[in-house]
């Protein structure tokens, strides 16, 4: 997977939820905003 930099559209991903169902990136594409946030490792302090 090649590098994504700031102000491109992050790639669509799937990830499973409650239910037996998927939801992706794209599924939110174009109907509100969405806030992708990294994190280096559970309890870290950022």
């Amino acid at each position: 997977m090649s590098e994504i930099n700031i102000g491109e559209p992050a790639p669509d991903f799937r990830l499973p939820v409650s239910g037996n169902k998927e939801i992706g990136l794209s599924d939110f594409r174009g109907t509100r905003h969405v806030v992708l946030a990294f994190y280096p490792f559970d309890w870290s302090p950022g």
